[in-house]
């Protein structure tokens, strides 16, 4: 079941419920109080809960689902350490060190929730913001002469192990439950070559395994970010490399980009256009036990008058974010969003091997100020959740209206769904607790 403050229940009538599924607008305290998520940086005095080692000039963002914390550290190195733990379940968690850096202060940043350090490579900088449920990392490189790749040391909570997997990386616990992840990493550069849609060119970026160095007497894994040698040659500086860490529940969503650069990885505000694809999904363990009779999506657009279908994405294909390149599939997946070299989506090939071969996709005309109601099909959630079909999610295609786009899960207007049930044998607290008040 996941956890509470991102699937609430409330009561319609009798066994009649809705469930909201949302991206951490709020999260429950230690005495398990839901509160409004808060992403204030604040000073603390005391390291992380179960942090062993020491900080100085501490800063954390603590009233969250996921609690960040932001500092510099007190070995010879001295500089760039932080650390992230799940409130909800505070003996998850890890901690990154970035390796052979320069020592130089923390700028802290409060208005943007955000800490870093300039200069820490050659020509490069680091900077740490917060996010709901996510800490966006990003290493901007101001010119050549940079490092030709960037390695980070991370150190696990106790029990969990973590792996490289489709170009992410996938933390577990003791269990081998996904409680952490870290999509692939992706970079953009600061030209008008209009690659992108915001007019950047696209750099690719890998994500591999480094060998591991004892840090604090403790051995810890480390792993290496390398941006595209060539994609670099053309680049116009500064560039900006963006991997971020995640909680693994609430909402997913990816921007698919049908061209030769690919796509994406968890862009906050997925643009679509008749080359540009939002992708949404959320976790199978959300969807409620007991007869569903609607799934709704909520998101807010600025943009007026745009057509846009929903399309169930089969089994054939997958979930993966950003780990290929080139306009067709090599091995791994790309813009196509599909398995292997099964399915091209460049110039708008949207086969029936690829999404639900319904005649009527659902549909929706946008509008401005106000959240979209979009009605999706039921069915959709009850295979996901029952696992008739991989849960790979809906993509959202551009039919009429130009570009445009969704508010992202790091905005004031996060996207989130609704679904309405009936209740089975497997009857939320919430409700039983209601029934038994009312005998």
């Amino acid at each position: 079941m996941i956890v509470s403050e991102h699937a609430t229940d409330v009561v319609l009538a009798g066994r009649q419920m809705r469930r909201t599924i949302g991206n951490y607008l709020n999260w429950r305290d230690a005495n398990g109080v839901l509160a409004p998520t808060d992403l204030a940086l604040e000073p603390i005095a005391s390291p992380p809960p179960g942090w062993v080692g020491q900080f100085k000039a501490l800063h954390a963002v603590q009233r969250g689902p996921l609690q960040i914390y932001l500092g510099d550290s007190s070995d010879a190195v001295n500089t760039a350490l932080v650390a992230i733990r799940r409130s909800d379940r505070p003996n998850i968690g890890l901690a990154f060190k970035p390796l052979g850096v320069n020592t130089v202060p923390m700028t802290t940043y409060p208005a943007q929730q955000a800490v870093g350090w300039t200069g820490l490579w050659a020509k490069s900088n680091l900077f740490y913001s917060a996010a709901r449920g996510r800490l966006d990392k990003q290493i901007r490189l101001i010119g050549p002469g940079h490092p030709a790749a960037f390695r980070f040391a991370y150190k696990l909570w106790p029990g969990m192990t973590a792996a490289i997997v489709d170009g992410g990386v996938e933390l577990r616990d003791s269990l081998g439950v996904l409680a952490l992840r870290m999509p692939a990493p992706y970079g953009w550069d600061s030209s008008t070559t209009a690659l992108t849609p915001d007019g950047t060119q696209r750099i690719r970026v890998t994500l591999t395994a480094g060998a591991p160095v004892t840090y604090e007497g403790v051995q810890v894994p480390t792993f290496w970010l390398t941006p595209n040698a060539t994609d670099l040659t053309g680049a116009t500086y500064p560039v900006y490399l963006d991997p971020t860490a995640t909680v693994s529940t609430g909402i997913e969503d990816t921007f698919l980009f049908a061209g030769a650069s690919s796509n994406w990885g968890g862009y906050s505000s997925p643009y679509y256009a008749p080359t540009y694809f939002p992708l949404y999904r959320f976790p199978a363990a959300s969807i409620p036990a007991g007869t569903i009779s609607a799934l709704r999506f909520f998101g807010r657009t600025p943009h007026t008058g745009n057509t846009l279908k929903a399309y169930f994405v089969k089994d054939a294909d997958t979930w993966v974010e950003g780990t290929g390149t080139g306009s067709a599939q090599n091995g791994s997946c790309c813009a196509t969003h599909c398995k292997y070299n099964t399915q091209t989506w460049i110039s708008g090939n949207f086969s029936s091997s690829d999404y639900d071969a319904d005649a009527a996709p659902p549909t929706l005309v946008t509008s401005t100020g106000a959240y979209e109601n979009w009605a999706l099909k039921a069915s959709w959630a009850i295979a996901w959740r029952d696992a008739a079909r991989a849960n790979n999610g809906f993509v959202v295609i551009e039919t009429a209206g130009g570009t445009g786009y969704f508010y992202g899960v790091g905005s004031a207007y996060p996207p989130y769904f609704e679904i309405d049930y009936v209740a089975g044998a497997s009857m939320p607290l919430l409700a039983q607790y209601l029934s038994r008040r009312r005998r």
